[in-house]
């Protein structure tokens, strides 16, 4: 087996650790807890990695990585996703964010600066976080936009859109963790007194977090309700479909100005056009 190859035993084994302690938690606290969820979301748009990849000319390294074959639809393109790939996605894409969150709540940061905050560390954290993985050969970048790379012209570019894309994401992750950290730390509700029952009479009645009885539920309010998001709704199959719906849909619109880019012909700054003696795969199969 190559060397490289233990790469992918690093990749489950951080899975598998990041379970576990997800699990742990999540019965400590009585709950699948948001960083749960949103760990789930994640790891489920982890097929769209393909698709990301022929977009931004990218290229698995497949003496480190077992490919999918290149004629399987969509999992196919630029050459084949790697099959460890669902490991990759939940510890990359949440848990930084869920302890840079977690030092930001209990710094007191109130939200707005947090999210302004999300979406710097999240470029910075995408930036960190792959310029190892092109140094050791795990993949490559055969093409940027000219201005708009580290180390241009290598194997080991690095195209600075590809930060500037994935900042939304890193930070929609982060304010997740965030409401669902400041969810955490509510007091319970105080007892409330019913109107109307008369003079000298009155019921304490404990209003449930996250409901109002003045105004019916909306839809956005059942959403933001949801524990995925930060909320107070336990329901399983709710969540479940809420965290994984909105992660792939996160990831499709923060495709699009990468699409653009390659449409327009704009990325023709050249690293190594046949990166590991494999050159990049066309469109769409």
């Amino acid at each position: 087996m190559e060397p490289g190859r233990l790469i992918n035993f690093v990749f489950i084994a951080v899975f598998l650790a990041s379970a576990a302690w997800l699990y742990r938690g999540d019965r400590a606290a009585g709950r699948v807890r948001t960083v749960t969820w949103m760990f789930i979301g994640a790891t489920s748009m982890s097929w769209l990695e393909a698709v990301w990849d022929w977009t931004l000319y990218y290229r698995f390294n497949p003496k480190q990585d077992w490919l999918m074959p290149a004629w399987i639809p969509v999992l196919g393109m630029a050459g084949g996703w790697p099959y460890v790939m669902p490991c990759i996605y939940g510890p990359w894409f949440v848990l930084c964010t869920y302890f840079f969150a977690k030092k930001m709540v209990e710094r007191d940061i109130s939200t707005r600066k947090i999210v302004a905050a999300a979406i710097g560390v999240g470029a910075l954290a995408e930036l960190v976080l792959e310029i190892p993985f092109l140094f050791i050969g795990n993949y490559s970048y055969t093409r940027s936009v000219p201005g708009f790379a580290l180390f241009a012209g290598t194997q080991q570019q690095y195209p600075l859109l590809v930060a500037i894309f994935m900042a939304p994401v890193m930070a929609f992750f982060t304010i997740m963790m965030v409401r669902g950290l400041k969810t955490t730390n509510l007091p319970l509700a105080p007892a409330k007194t019913l109107a109307g029952v008369g003079a000298g009479r009155s019921a304490p009645q404990v209003a449930p977090a996250g409901n109002t009885t003045s105004q019916p539920a909306t839809l956005w309010s059942r959403l933001t309700n949801l524990r995925a998001f930060g909320g107070h709704d336990d329901r399983i199959a709710a969540n479940l479909i809420a965290s994984t719906a909105s992660c792939q849909i996160l990831f499709v619109l923060v495709m699009v100005p990468a699409l653009v880019v390659r449409f327009a012909g704009w990325a023709v700054q050249l690293g190594s056009a046949d990166p590991f003696g494999v050159p990049a795969y066309p469109f769409p199969f």
